[in-house]
């Protein structure tokens, strides 16, 4: 059996309540693969201590891969660290904000080729609609996270440059 896993990302404190349904869900589809949380050193102790309470596994970013410069940057960037896990073969990335495992998703390590999910995103008022990843797989590979981690800093375009990266690959 290959090593995979599933991943996704606490930003802060106050998404705990997200991370936790999505745990609950994930642990009712009796999956085969671990969930494993990432999350940075702006995690408090009791959002630790709470989420290993439900046995939630947690895997700490490293300090020298967290971005603290930009918060909008800084996640869009630690969202991309799955593709450094290269201890796994397979990740697949479930964003936090509004998920839930509705049945098992195992299948889905199966695929070849698994395409991202986007959303749209209005924020508030504004003219901007920026995409927002849902769901991806990945094959980890430090080289293709350096690419994409540096496009999107010097570039900043919201997105685009991960897709662009992972549409070749």
């Amino acid at each position: 059996m290959s090593k995979n896993a599933y991943v996704t990302f606490l930003p802060d404190d106050n998404d705990i309540e997200n991370i936790i349904s999505l745990y609950y869900t994930y642990k009712k589809t009796n999956s085969l693969y671990p969930f494993i949380v990432l999350y940075c050193d702006n995690i408090t102790n009791k959002a630790i201590k709470r989420l290993q309470d439900y046995g939630v596994t947690l895997a700490r970013i490293p300090a020298e891969k967290q971005y603290k410069n930009d918060e909008k940057l800084g996640i869009r960037k630690n969202n991309l660290y799955p593709f450094t896990m290269v201890d796994y073969d397979k990740i697949m990335y479930v964003n936090w904000q509004n998920q839930v495992f509705l049945k098992n998703a195992d299948i889905l390590f199966d695929y070849q080729e698994f395409p991202l999910i986007w959303t749209w995103v209005n924020p508030g008022n504004s003219n901007e609609i920026r995409l927002n990843n849902i769901w991806y797989s990945c094959v980890p590979n430090k080289e293709i996270y350096q690419q994409m981690a540096k496009g999107m800093e010097n570039d900043y375009i919201e997105g685009r440059v991960a897709y662009e990266v992972l549409k070749v690959h």
